[in-house]
Formats: structure tokens, sequence, C-alpha cells
């Protein structure tokens, strides 16, 4: 979101601070590294990844955080199995753990997979925009400038004060090759 970038420090300092108080608990790693994919760094964000795993390896909330930053960092096939694994953990996740897979499939040019991700989502939970947005870019990837109009008209109306990119911002450039670059 525009502005977080501030945050990001003060952020990395916390869960730091979290691994200093307590270097046997996985969530502090876990945190540092869903911090430092933000801050574009990947050899330090696989190490914190790995090094929460290696504390908890069955939290399947590490393995999504870590998916969902493999994702961001345009690795998509590293995001693969660790994705997977998430679902192999539990049975019955939030409906929203499933937006990193659609992402994936973003990121790897899949847009029709992805939007079925999204649907899924919105099915569960229709008002959970964070997954509209996401069907929005997939639209406008596939090449559905109508569908990813309504999408965005839609998020508009439900929360008049979310802030969103314009639409030549946001969507001017597909969000996969942006991520690739």
């Amino acid at each position: 979101m525009p502005g977080s970038d501030k945050t990001l420090d003060p952020a990395e300092g916390l869960a730091r601070e979290a691994i200093r108080r307590n270097d046997v608990a996985a969530l502090g790693y876990a945190r540092l590294g869903w911090v430092l994919g933000y801050l574009g760094r990947p050899q330090e964000t696989i190490a914190a990844f790995d090094a929460a795993l290696m504390r908890d390896p069955d939290n399947p909330e590490t393995y999504l955080a870590y998916g969902e930053t493999m994702n961001r960092l345009a690795r998509p096939y590293n995001a693969g199995p660790l994705l997977e694994t998430v679902f192999s953990k539990d049975s019955f996740l939030p409906p929203s753990w499933e937006i990193p897979q659609g992402h994936r499939n973003l990121v790897l040019g899949e847009q029709e997979v992805a939007i079925g991700h999204f649907q899924s989502v919105l099915d569960r939970v229709s008002r959970f925009d964070p997954a509209r947005v996401q069907m929005v870019r997939a639209l406008w990837e596939l090449g559905d400038t109508e569908g990813a109009k309504q999408g965005t008209a839609r998020i508009k109306k439900s929360r008049p004060s979310t802030a969103l990119p314009t639409q030549n911002a946001c969507f001017r450039i597909p969000f996969r090759k942006k991520r690739m670059r």
C-alpha cells in the first residue's frame, strides 16, 4: 500500500526484537522474512523463513507467508511447493489463504486459473476486497477490461474510502510483467 514503506524499518526492528527475546520461536523469524521480502532482500528473506521452518516445520502460516513472499519476489516456482505444503498441513483454512495460490498463477501468466482461486475466495467471503483487487488484476491481464473496470467500481462502491491506484497507473503495465523484471 502507498506509504507502507515507512513502516518497514520499524517492523524489521520489531521482528528482530522478537527473535532476540525468544530465539526458539518460529513466529519472529517468519515475520522477519515477510518484512525482508518487502524490503527486497531475497537472501535474508529465505534465511529467515528457513530459520522459522527449522523451529516449527509443521506451521502452515509460515509456509503461506513464505510462499506469498516468493510470489512477491517474482519466484513463483519457489512459491509452488511452499503453498502446496500449506494445504497439506491443514484441511480447514481461512478462505483468504487461497489468494497466494491465485497470485502465483498471476505471476506465471495463468490468469484463468488465478481467477478461479480469487472467485473461490469471493464465493465464501463476497466482501473480501483483497481477493477482488487481485481478481481485477487477473481480468485486466486476461484482456477483460470491462470486467476489470466493473470490479474496480464494485470495490469503490462497497468501500468508498479504499485508496486504489487510478486505472492508468494500476493497469497500464500488466502486473505479471512488472513483477518479472
